[in-house]
Protein backbone atom coordinates (compact mmCIF):
# COMPACT_ATOMS: atom_id res chain seq x y z
CA UNK A 1 0.00 0.00 0.00
CA UNK A 2 1.09 3.49 -1.03
CA UNK A 3 2.85 5.24 0.18
CA UNK A 4 4.59 3.08 2.51
CA UNK A 5 6.89 4.60 5.18
CA UNK A 6 9.81 2.25 6.57
CA UNK A 7 12.75 3.20 8.21
CA UNK A 8 16.19 2.09 9.03
CA UNK A 9 17.41 2.77 12.84
CA UNK A 10 20.76 2.59 15.23
CA UNK A 11 20.41 -0.22 18.12
CA UNK A 12 20.05 2.32 20.62
CA UNK A 13 16.32 2.52 19.46
CA UNK A 14 16.25 -1.55 20.21
CA UNK A 15 14.49 -3.71 18.32
CA UNK A 16 11.35 -2.56 18.42
CA UNK A 17 12.72 0.79 16.66
CA UNK A 18 11.67 4.66 17.70
CA UNK A 19 8.05 4.01 17.84
CA UNK A 20 5.49 2.55 19.97
CA UNK A 21 4.60 -0.85 19.45
CA UNK A 22 1.04 0.96 18.32
CA UNK A 23 3.01 3.07 15.67
CA UNK A 24 5.61 0.53 13.97
CA UNK A 25 7.71 1.33 12.02
CA UNK A 26 8.08 -1.01 9.44
CA UNK A 27 11.91 -1.82 8.32
CA UNK A 28 13.48 -0.66 5.23
CA UNK A 29 12.41 -3.60 2.66
CA UNK A 30 15.99 -5.69 1.24
CA UNK A 31 18.48 -4.49 0.55
CA UNK A 32 17.42 -2.43 3.34
CA UNK A 33 21.01 0.22 2.98
CA UNK A 34 20.74 3.82 2.18
CA UNK A 35 23.32 6.16 0.46
CA UNK A 36 25.02 9.50 0.92
CA UNK A 37 24.16 11.91 3.75
CA UNK A 38 21.88 9.85 5.44
CA UNK A 39 23.69 6.76 5.35
CA UNK A 40 26.69 8.89 7.04
CA UNK A 41 24.58 9.86 9.49
CA UNK A 42 23.06 6.76 10.42
CA UNK A 43 26.40 5.30 10.68
CA UNK A 44 28.05 7.91 13.11
CA UNK A 45 25.05 7.74 14.79
CA UNK A 46 25.81 3.79 15.52
CA UNK A 47 29.13 4.25 16.25
CA UNK A 48 28.94 6.68 18.88
CA UNK A 49 25.61 4.53 20.17
CA UNK A 50 23.25 7.38 19.87
CA UNK A 51 19.82 7.13 18.68
CA UNK A 52 19.25 7.71 14.84
CA UNK A 53 16.41 7.22 12.30
CA UNK A 54 16.27 7.32 8.38
CA UNK A 55 12.65 7.52 7.56
CA UNK A 56 11.87 7.16 4.05
CA UNK A 57 8.45 7.27 2.41
CA UNK A 58 8.17 4.17 -0.67
CA UNK A 59 5.60 4.89 -3.81
CA UNK A 60 5.68 3.79 -7.22
CA UNK A 61 6.09 6.26 -9.71
CA UNK A 62 8.84 9.05 -9.83
CA UNK A 63 6.48 11.90 -8.89
CA UNK A 64 6.36 13.07 -5.04
CA UNK A 65 2.28 12.91 -4.33
CA UNK A 66 0.65 14.40 -1.43
CA UNK A 67 0.10 11.03 -0.07
CA UNK A 68 3.61 10.56 0.41
CA UNK A 69 4.25 13.27 2.45
CA UNK A 70 1.39 12.80 5.07
CA UNK A 71 2.64 9.39 5.29
CA UNK A 72 5.21 11.05 7.91
CA UNK A 73 2.86 11.49 9.89
CA UNK A 74 3.47 9.18 11.40
CA UNK A 75 6.53 10.33 12.94
CA UNK A 76 4.59 13.03 14.86
CA UNK A 77 4.33 11.13 18.21
CA UNK A 78 8.59 10.86 17.73
CA UNK A 79 9.11 14.10 17.07
CA UNK A 80 6.79 15.41 19.81
CA UNK A 81 8.64 13.52 22.17
CA UNK A 82 11.90 15.09 21.42
CA UNK A 83 10.22 18.54 21.29
CA UNK A 84 10.28 19.11 17.13
CA UNK A 85 6.41 19.36 17.17
CA UNK A 86 4.47 20.83 19.82
CA UNK A 87 1.04 19.46 21.23
CA UNK A 88 -1.76 19.88 19.13
CA UNK A 89 0.33 21.65 16.58
CA UNK A 90 -1.18 22.35 13.14
CA UNK A 91 -1.00 19.26 10.67
CA UNK A 92 0.85 21.02 7.32
CA UNK A 93 -1.50 21.47 4.24
CA UNK A 94 0.65 18.81 2.21
CA UNK A 95 -1.60 19.42 -1.02
CA UNK A 96 -0.74 23.13 -1.04
CA UNK A 97 3.13 22.24 -0.26
CA UNK A 98 3.29 19.97 -3.26
CA UNK A 99 1.79 22.87 -5.94
CA UNK A 100 3.82 25.01 -4.58
CA UNK A 101 6.71 22.88 -5.07
CA UNK A 102 6.49 20.98 -7.52
CA UNK A 103 6.56 21.35 -11.05
CA UNK A 104 3.41 21.34 -12.83
CA UNK A 105 2.94 18.18 -15.22
CA UNK A 106 3.33 20.87 -18.64
CA UNK A 107 7.00 21.35 -16.99
CA UNK A 108 7.35 17.73 -16.72
CA UNK A 109 9.99 16.35 -19.63
CA UNK A 110 7.96 13.52 -19.36
CA UNK A 111 4.58 15.46 -20.50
Amino acid sequence: QEPHLCGLWTAAYGANGPLDRADALALLPAPNAVEGLAAALLSRCEASRRRGLVALGLQDGAHLGEGTLSAFEKLRPLLRRLGLVQEGGKVPDYREAIRQNVPSVSMSIYA
